[in-house]
């Protein structure tokens, strides 16, 4: 049985204490743990996975009582984090990451880069207001300087990540609050966050938390046409934090979830509250996105917009296989067609596939067979979400 890539220890295990001394380690481990995590490297070992773990480069988060203490010692601080341009502090941060790769680290979740959803930090050369994060640095008479912080920082950053998977080539790296979208992260690292959504999916239940954020992908690559790989994008999803839904109800929101492609799923779930049936589902759930995952690449959207209740989902293919997900957001049935052809990533191809679906009995409902050209006619219920696989 395939294991958990990796186990993560979230923000808590710095050390921020007062008596604390970042000016030789940056990022030091508190007193709740080891002081080289042995006991954590046991536990993942013992079921056969990894290690992973959560840092601000930025000290946006979680470092932020120490970033006072760092302008002491002469360290280049901003007026809310570090800068990612200073040659003293990133240095520092460099050794650290480099330190905890080769304890064994296999997964860096960076989490506040240049800012966050809401704010950004520049380094600005001589900068007028009290603030480098003041609103009136939004004047395009400063772009240009903030142009070159970002370039500058970025740089930086490469240079950290290339070191990192120089030292294990496998080294999963993920960046986050603070990021931004551009396909060349993605000679470096392996997942971007969403960058303009908030941490968890708004909404009064599951179809309003799909259409808070499905609404978001649709923003960005129907709407925008963004060049960026939806598989290199992650959420805060799926998430389970209570019994109080059917199983129902949470297998059609963890699929739909899962149709999303992401290459990156991190589990947003508190164990203690989950019902046997609960893990059942999340279980079946992670092993179809294995079996699917091949074709996670090729993913993309289709159908229209989920903020105006229209018919919309996912699709995925590869020449083995391939699955569509629909959702119907709307409080009425809607009719919905979709052609299997190069349009929603289909391979041209003679050959019929079986058609199935892992949540939902279709017998009946459609043919047992398509072909590439073949068009799918499908009447859903109100808020009704279906996932089809084929397979040759």
């Amino acid at each position: 049985m395939p294991t958990l890539n990796a186990y993560i220890i979230d923000d808590g295990w710095q050390d921020t204490s007062k008596e604390t001394d970042w000016s030789d380690k940056v990022w030091t481990i508190n007193s709740k743990f080891q002081p080289d995590f042995a006991d954590c490297f046991r536990s993942v070992q013992n079921v056969h996975s990894q290690l992973g773990l959560w840092l601000s480069p930025g000290c946006l988060f979680g470092g932020q009582p120490m970033v006072p203490k760092m302008r002491e010692y002469g360290f280049e601080a901003l007026s809310y984090g570090m800068s990612m341009t200073g040659k003293t502090y990133m240095q520092k941060l460099e050794n650290r990451v480099l330190e905890l790769a080769r304890m064994g680290i296999s997964y860096f979740k960076f989490d506040g880069l240049f800012g966050h959803l809401n704010l950004r930090d520049f380094d600005i050369t001589n900068n007028p207001f009290p603030s480098s994060n003041d609103e009136r640095l939004n004047d395009s008479s400063y772009d240009e300087q903030k142009g070159y912080y970002l370039s500058a920082g970025t740089e930086r950053l490469m240079q950290i990540f290339n070191k990192l998977g120089a030292v294990n080539p496998d080294i999963f790296i993920a960046i986050t609050n603070g990021a931004y979208l551009s396909p060349w992260w993605l000679q470096y690292i392996d997942i971007v966050w969403l960058i303009n959504a908030g941490d968890a999916a708004k909404g009064n239940d599951r179809n309003g938390e799909l259409v808070y954020r499905d609404q978001i992908y649709h923003q960005i690559w129907k709407e925008e046409n963004t060049k960026f790989p939806i598989s290199a994008i992650f959420n805060h999803e799926p998430k389970k934090i209570s019994s109080d839904e059917t199983p129902e109800t949470f297998r059609n929101y963890l699929y739909m979830n899962l149709s999303r492609g992401t290459g990156f799923i991190e589990l947003y779930i508190k164990t203690d509250n989950l019902s046997s049936s609960d893990w059942d589902i999340l279980a079946d759930g992670l092993k179809w996105s294995r079996k699917m995952f091949s074709t996670f690449h090729n993913v993309h959207i289709h159908g229209g917009s989920p903020q105006q209740n229209e018919v919309y989902g996912y699709t995925a293919w590869t020449d083995k296989q391939g699955y569509i997900s629909f959702h119907n957001p709307s409080d009425m049935p809607k009719s919905y067609r979709i052609t299997l052809n190069r349009t929603v990533g289909m391979p041209e191809s003679k050959t019929y596939l079986k058609v199935n679906s892992p949540t939902t009995n279709i017998q009946g409902r459609l043919a047992t067979k398509y072909r590439y050209g073949d068009t799918i006619s499908i009447t859903l219920a109100p808020k009704e979400i279906l996932i089809l696989d084929f397979t040759r």
